[in-house]
């Protein structure tokens, strides 16, 4: 089934807090394409079954349009990201690293794995709590749209 995201505000997005350690704020400020921040951990099952589908999806809509920032809070950080991605072949995903353990706490996330949704200038249109199938036809025709914002 699509992805159904919840939006911020019923009249108009939010901005994200600044909450990112280095180097990822420069992924979230303003002027950049639509951008999917996805927090996920090794661990985390539902954040396991969802990948090869942001494998898809990065695929399918990573452009200069649409960035995926797939951000890992493995205790082993980069170490366990980069194998798990390596053994699922999926080196396509880049790998970010959430060095501090406080971004899910910061972004109000109540489980992993959850996914927010930032227009170009860098607002939050919305959020996705739990495993998504990111290469549904109506999912990828959603965040084709919001790509030309």
């Amino acid at each position: 089934p699509p992805c159904v995201f919840i939006r911020r505000s019923p009249c108009r997005p939010k901005p994200l807090p600044q909450v990112l350690p280095h180097p990822l704020p420069q992924l979230l400020p303003p002027c950049l394409p639509t951008r999917l921040l996805n927090l996920w951990a090794t661990w985390c099952h539902p954040c396991v079954e969802e990948m090869p589908s942001l494998g898809v999806l990065q695929e399918k809509l990573g452009s200069d349009k649409l960035t995926l920032v797939a951000l890992n809070e493995d205790r082993n950080g980069a170490m366990a990201a980069h194998g798990f991605l390596t053994r699922h072949n999926l080196q396509k995903i880049a790998i970010y690293v959430d060095t501090s353990g406080r971004v899910p706490s910061l972004m109000h996330a109540h489980g992993m794995p959850t996914s927010f949704l930032v227009d170009p200038n860098g607002m939050g249109i919305g959020y996705i709590e739990g495993g998504a199938d990111w290469s549904d036809a109506a999912t990828l025709a959603f965040l084709q749209s919001k790509m030309k914002l």
